[in-house]
């Protein structure tokens, strides 16, 4: 999944929607990549977050 945000950051898309509705379970890894991703997006000022 990391190598994939990655993809995404680099590819500069219009917009990203992640559709988390079927997700039962995220642990703290997966929360914490989440994380990351957020503030990697933020630091390249790419997206609006809200």
């Amino acid at each position: 999944m990391t190598e994939i945000f990655g993809d995404f950051i680099e590819g500069m898309p219009p917009k990203i929607t992640l559709n988390l509705r079927q997700l039962e379970f995220l642990n703290s890894s997966g929360i914490s990549m989440l994380s990351k991703f957020v503030i990697k997006v933020r630091q390249k000022k790419m997206l609006p977050f809200w």
